[in-house]
């Protein structure tokens, strides 16, 4: 990797992330709440840029595989992305948000915080490996 490789790619996803830092600072404990759902959004918002300037992004992928495939790639993974932001959002969050006092409740609120959280990562690194995957 060069240095020309590292600035374009910081350029790309420091101003997601800063958004992202931002939400957390100024929400606080709420936005621990919603950071799945916050995060899946952040990742959406790559994920439309990528497929909206692809030609800027296909600099940045190593492998030939994927920087052929690169056009249609980004356009799935903002479909995808954007189908997962809505079922978390829709299905996950309002119980994540929802004031409960039984420990089971609390258990399950938990649970459903961490399966969530997870599903972002996991789109995460779909995202990722696209731009380390070198074959």
């Amino acid at each position: 990797m060069d240095a020309k490789y590292l600035a374009s790619g910081a350029g790309v996803i420091v101003p997601p992330i800063c958004g992202f830092v931002g939400n957390l600072l100024l929400r606080r404990k709420e936005a621990l709440r919603s950071s799945g759902t916050d995060w899946l959004l952040v990742l959406w918002v790559f994920d439309l840029t990528a497929a909206l300037t692809v030609d800027e992004f296909v600099r940045l992928i190593p492998g030939p595989t994927f920087r052929e495939l690169a056009g249609f790639l980004f356009v799935v993974l903002t479909v995808v992305t954007l189908l997962i932001w809505w079922a978390v959002g829709i299905l996950v969050e309002p119980r994540v948000r929802a004031n409960v006092e039984d420990w089971r409740a609390k258990l399950w609120q938990w649970t459903l915080f961490v399966c969530a959280y997870s599903i972002a990562m996991a789109a995460t690194a779909f995202n990722t490996f696209i731009f380390v995957y070198q074959g």
